[in-house]
């Protein structure tokens, strides 16, 4: 009877100190992590010709159609000032067989400021971007050429196009982009330069881990992230992997993230080793697609000192 007695009291004792373990492990502490938040200005060019740093359209192979008003004059002009721009820069520029992404129209006044699809520029420019924060994509563009050409090159053709490709004036006599027309302008360097660099990238996502708030609650984590896409187009079957140290927690599908477009998730209660010092996020898309940069898609948080 005794040793049953005995044979008692130590389970209880094996049962007491396994739930005063077991309350330590979830102890309900706060730890609050630090904030992430991504630099999204490193990258930018110092200077650029540009109404916006980095200007471009989706692909190099840019699309164009000239309206049925403009005369055979005008459309060599047109066709000329592509031949020059393929002369000197990665470009092409093929006619649509449905929309173009630059317009060509020909009139005889210039368009109203007011107008429906107003481009940037007077006589030509963007009229459709989208703001992907590494780029300034251009969607489509247009170019009204009211002014009849004076010179033997197609310097009128040629600065309107340059302001669809995002160019603004310069202050430069000699070139081509500057607000008066002369026939001796030509291209800056400098602006061939730009094109060739701008369009170096490829037609791929880039996402970005943008921010995270962390907070843990014993070995429960609340957390909210956003992810971006700086890219030039869709970033599709999208994860997001969350790690403690070398170990894998949880993964989330973000399906997908459109160009220029951010993803928010908020997510409860994921269940963590206890007092995690670091935790690491990382987005991926589709095994088979590639991006601009990979040094963007992981952000760690460390907790905070203070908590500790």
């Amino acid at each position: 009877m005794r040793i049953l007695a005995v044979l008692a009291l130590f389970i209880m004792i094996l049962l007491l100190i396994g739930g005063i373990y077991v309350f330590w492990l979830n102890f309900p502490t706060n730890l609050e992590y630090n904030t992430y938040v991504a630099n999204a200005t490193s990258h930018l060019p110092a200077q650029s010709y540009q109404f916006y740093s980095n200007m471009r359209y989706v692909h190099s192979n840019i699309t164009y159609e000239i309206a049925p008003e403009c005369s055979a004059k005008k459309r060599e002009n047109i066709q000329d000032a592509f031949k020059i721009l393929e002369e000197h820069t990665t470009l092409r520029f093929f006619p649509a067989e449905r929309k173009g992404e630059i317009v060509f129209f020909c009139t005889n006044l210039p368009s109203e400021p007011e107008s429906s699809g107003h481009f940037i520029a007077g006589e030509g420019g963007p009229t459709q971007i989208i703001n992907t924060t590494s780029y300034a994509v251009i969607l489509s563009g247009k170019v009204s050429l009211y002014r009849p050409e004076k010179c033997e090159r197609p310097i009128i053709a040629l600065h309107e196009i340059l302001h669809a490709l995002g160019f603004d004036h310069t202050s430069d006599k000699k070139s081509i982009m500057f607000p008066i027309t002369d026939c001796e302008q030509d291209i800056d360097t400098f602006i061939i330069n730009q094109i060739n660099t701008l369009y170096e990238a490829e037609t791929v996502p880039d996402l970005v881990i943008a921010r995270v708030d962390a907070k843990a609650v014993g070995r429960y984590l609340d957390f909210e992230i956003s992810v971006a896409n700086y890219g030039l187009t869709d970033a599709r079957n999208v994860t997001l992997s969350l790690n403690a140290g070398s170990e894998l927690i949880k993964t989330f599908p973000l399906e997908e993230i459109g160009l220029g477009q951010r993803k928010m998730l908020t997510v409860r209660n994921v269940h963590i080793p206890r007092n995690v010092e670091s935790l690491t996020f990382s987005v991926a898309v589709d095994s088979g697609e590639s991006e601009l940069l990979y040094n963007n898609n992981q952000a760690t948080v460390y907790l905070q000192a203070s908590e500790r």
